[in-house]
């Protein structure tokens, strides 16, 4: 089975259904099952889960579902399907709330960006040395060890959160999620070997 494929259905048809609410549908949704302090703090524990199905713009939800596309498949079948969930599911929760204990703000935290950034760096762990083409700026082509490119993710996104540029964008969530991909990644190659 491609779960893989699975979440970029759902999460696109989420995001279809987000979009035709009004604008108090929005909100409600956002409060809800977006991540914040108090909603957790409220008992609304499922938001670690949900909240990585919701897209505030159709960049965002394009961004998480091509990098999802692109590294899912080949994750997934080297890990298998419940190690992939995992992978996918608790690196989204851990990211989320990572995000969540250290950020400024009281904003909600939305988008699958944690949980795919911990797909990413599955695969970055998986298939260290193979090259591969990433796309810099999204358009901009280079040819790089799959292990340059998640420790790079790892290091723009601690600059970034340690700077406080683009504060509008969850970067301790990809932190987080890389962290938590490279982590179970490795335990599960490692018992592999075992």
């Amino acid at each position: 089975m491609d779960i893989s494929r699975v979440l970029i259905c759902v999460n696109i048809a989420v995001f279809s259904a987000f979009c035709l609410l009004p604008y108090s549908g929005q909100v409600f949704v956002e409060k809800w099952f977006g991540l914040n302090l108090g909603g957790i703090l409220c008992g609304a524990v499922w938001q670690v889960v949900t909240y990585q199905f919701i897209h505030a713009t159709p960049f965002h939800l394009l961004a998480n579902m091509l990098t999802l596309w692109a590294a899912g498949k080949t994750v997934e079948w080297k890990l298998g399907l419940r190690r992939f969930l995992i992978l996918y599911l608790v690196g989204g929760a851990v990211g989320g709330m990572t995000q969540l204990s250290l950020q400024h703000s009281e904003a909600e935290i939305l988008g699958a960006s944690a949980a795919v950034c911990s797909v990413l760096m599955g695969f970055c762990t998986l298939y260290a040395r193979h090259y591969i083409t990433a796309l810099l700026f999204f358009f901009i082509p280079v040819k790089l060890p799959a292990r340059l490119l998640g420790w790079g993710i790892v290091c723009a996104s601690l600059a970034f959160a340690t700077t406080d540029s683009l504060p509008e964008i969850g970067h301790l969530a990809h932190l987080g999620g890389c962290i938590f991909g490279f982590l179970a990644t490795r335990f599960w190659m490692r018992k592999a070997v075992a």
